[in-house]
């Protein structure tokens, strides 16, 4: 009998869970697709998803919109220059501590001086504007670099993903990271489609000069191409250079100096 009454109960469950379904397609806009690899999940931990999404939407599309100091209930925090440099990494470990508990986070992607974070916290971070959403586990995240951009960390970061979706040649990949200049038929393409295939040995950045609105940087590489036809292997190794130019919102490397070969095997 308790087997037939669990079997009810399921079959109860999953009229909920398709009527949740419908009903979150219809408001929302919803779409609900098979997990993948055609594993089942119980219609228990189905429902409470269910729910959670239902409950995440009537609080998003209430469209209200608060401070994060409002998040946090309004507090009265110690001004940055009042706390002497003992205290500054305690001071912003409470500080920190205090917006994940009401569910936002802030990362550093670069050194970034623990005063220097807490100033940025108390004089702009606190009135950033965020959904008024409260669900469990739904964090709403800042990074200190998309207020205070890196331009050395983003170059050689732009540097390596060329480099590397050049070697693995994705033209779609690494053409996003370049000038007009270097885009179709380019001598950078005409070198690529020499090989069928690279492998990368190093890659390292040795500096980065910036100035003003243009950047020259200074690599090191080592790697191989294979040649269809005969198989026939040429390594690359030493040193090059990439030129890039910023246009107010990014660096695109408008010249690439590639290593000379080195050996043909």
């Amino acid at each position: 009998m308790d087997n037939d009454d669990n079997k009810f109960d399921n079959e109860e469950l999953k009229d909920e869970n398709l009527f949740f379904k419908m009903k979150l397609m219809a408001e929302y806009g919803a779409y609900f697709s098979g997990p993948d690899g055609g594993s089942k999940v119980s219609p228990e931990i189905e429902n409470q998803f269910l729910k959670n999404i239902e409950e995440f939407e009537k609080q998003f599309h209430s469209g209200k919109r608060v401070t994060i100091s409002q998040r946090l209930k309004n507090p009265v925090f110690e001004k940055e220059d009042s706390i002497p440099d003992d205290k500054i990494s305690e001071a912003l470990k409470n500080v920190r501590n205090l917006l994940n508990e009401n569910s936002i986070s802030l990362d550093a992607l670069c050194d970034v001086t623990d005063r220097e974070l807490y100033r940025f916290i108390m004089e702009e971070l606190i009135h950033q504007e965020v959904d008024d959403v409260n669900m469990p586990g739904m964090m709403s995240c800042f990074i200190y670099e998309e207020f205070y951009p890196n331009q050395e960390h983003n170059i050689g970061n732009d540097c390596s993903n060329f480099f590397h979706f050049f070697l693995t040649k994705e033209y779609n990949f690494y053409a996003h990271h370049l000038a007009e200049n270097l885009k179709g038929e380019s001598y950078l393409k005409h070198f690529s489609d020499s090989f069928t295939s690279f492998e990368k040995l190093d890659f390292a950045i040795t500096s980065i000069n910036i100035e003003g609105e243009k950047a020259h940087v200074h690599f090191t590489a080592d790697f191989i191409g294979t040649i269809d036809i005969t198989q026939q292997k040429q390594r690359f190794c030493g040193s090059g250079e990439m030129e890039l130019t910023f246009d107010g919102e990014y660096w695109y490397i408008e010249r690439v100096v590639l290593p000379k070969k080195v050996d043909d095997f």
